[in-house]
C-alpha cells in the first residue's frame, strides 16, 4: 500500500503553476487569467527578491536527489505527470476562488479533477493555501489516489524550505512519505515554538 512505502526523492515530481523564473512572471502579468503575480506590486524585481532567488537554491539542491521538476506546468503536463511514473506528484501552487493557478492562468477545480487519470493511485500533493473544494471533488472523484494537503497558509519561500527538508528525509531511504510529512512538520513548527520564547 503506498501509504506505508518508502518513496525516494527520485519517485517524486514537482509542478509549478506559479511563474518559476522572470519570463514566466513577466508573461503571467501579461494575462488577463493569471492572478498570483499581481499581489507583487513591486513586479520581477520584487518577486525576485521574494521568491525567485530562493527557488534558484531550492532547485540545486533538490536536483541532487533527482526529484523531477516541471517549471512550466500547466493542465497538460499535470495529467501527464500523472500516468504512474511518479508515486508523488506535487502541484505548487495559488488558489484563487474555485481556481488553481497553471502556467497558463486559472484553472477551475472541475477541470482539474478530469486532468487526473482515475488509475493514478498515488499522492498528489497540493501545495496550494486551502484548496478545500478541490480536495474534497479528487476524494470524491478519484478514489484510487491520496490527497496531501495542509489546511495552512505559509509564505512560499517557507514552502520552499519545507519540502527541501522533506526531500532531505525521503532521501535517507527510510520513512514512508506521509510520515516525512508528520516529523518535518513537527520539527518546523517545534522551530517556530521555540522562536517565539
Amino acid at each position: 500500500m503506498i501509504t506505508r512505502k518508502v518513496i525516494l526523492p527520485k519517485n517524486c515530481a514537482i509542478g509549478f503553476g506559479i511563474p518559476a523564473d522572470r519570463q514566466s512572471f513577466l508573461r503571467a502579468l501579461n494575462n488577463p487569467n493569471a492572478d498570483y503575480v499581481r499581489k507583487y506590486h513591486g513586479g520581477i524585481d520584487q518577486y525576485q527578491r521574494h521568491f525567485l532567488n530562493e527557488l534558484d537554491r531550492f532547485l540545486a539542491v533538490i536536483a541532487r536527489w533527482d526529484v523531477y521538476v516541471e517549471p512550466l506546468l500547466n493542465v497538460e503536463s499535470f495529467s501527464a505527470l500523472l500516468d504512474g511514473s511518479f508515486d508523488v506528484v506535487t502541484l505548487f501552487s495559488h488558489w484563487s476562488g474555485e481556481s488553481v493557478e497553471f502556467s497558463t492562468g486559472l484553472v477551475e477545480s472541475n477541470a482539474i479533477v478530469n486532468a487526473v487519470p482515475p488509475a493514478f493511485s498515488g499522492f498528489i500533493d497540493l501545495c496550494i493555501c486551502h484548496p478545500l473544494s478541490l480536495v474534497d471533488q479528487l476524494n470524491s472523484k478519484r478514489q484510487n489516489c491520496h490527497i496531501k494537503s495542509e489546511p495552512i497558509s505559509v509564505p512560499p519561500i517557507e514552502w520552499l524550505y519545507i519540502y527541501r527538508l522533506l526531500f532531505s528525509e525521503l532521501a535517507k531511504g527510510t520513512t514512508p512519505y506521509l510520515d516525512a510529512w508528520v516529523n518535518i512538520l513537527k520539527a518546523v513548527q517545534q522551530v517556530r515554538n521555540n522562536g517565539r520564547t
